[in-house]
């Protein structure tokens, strides 16, 4: 939204060239679908389960150690599930997953997804606009021509 609004106020006071608005937009496409590239591949990484911070065994550990003594205890209820034709007893296992299931089921999800920072971030987005909004009302003579400009970037004027 800032660089947004810099451009309108930079194209009301310079009057770019068809060529200049051409080549930003152009810059903003690319970098825009080189960020949805690169959303696209993380997504895929993490179903993938290859990237480290959100593998299954990083966030079984992560909520081992806010639910369980030890933060290995999910993943060795996971081992037991699906080794469950192992050599060990059906019923200790069965009463151990149901255990693990029902503390499980008490976890705070907001101690392993900390939600501050997407609260953080909702206001910096907030004040942004506003400001945004505010600067646009405030000029809107001139923030009117700029915006026919950028929006017609091949257009002579």
């Amino acid at each position: 939204m800032t660089l947004f609004v810099l451009g309108l106020i930079l194209e009301s006071v310079f009057y770019f060239s068809s060529y200049v608005r051409f080549t930003v937009w152009a810059l903003v496409l690319g970098i825009t679908l080189i960020g949805v590239s690169w959303l696209i591949i993380t997504g895929q990484k993490i179903r993938k389960n290859s990237l480290q911070r959100y593998r299954w065994s990083y966030l079984a550990k992560n909520a081992g150690k806010y639910t369980f003594p030890k933060d290995d205890t999910l993943i060795n209820a996971l081992q037991i599930e699906e080794s469950a034709q192992g050599s060990s007893s059906k019923e200790l296992s069965n009463a151990f997953l149901k255990q693990t299931s029902k503390k499980l089921a008490k976890l705070d999800l907001s101690k392993l997804f900390p939600l501050h920072r997407i609260e953080i971030w909702k206001q910096v987005t907030l004040i942004g606009l506003t400001i945004t909004i505010f600067l646009l009302a405030i000029t809107w003579r001139h923030s009117v021509s700029s915006l026919y400009r950028w929006s017609h970037p091949k257009t002579e004027f």
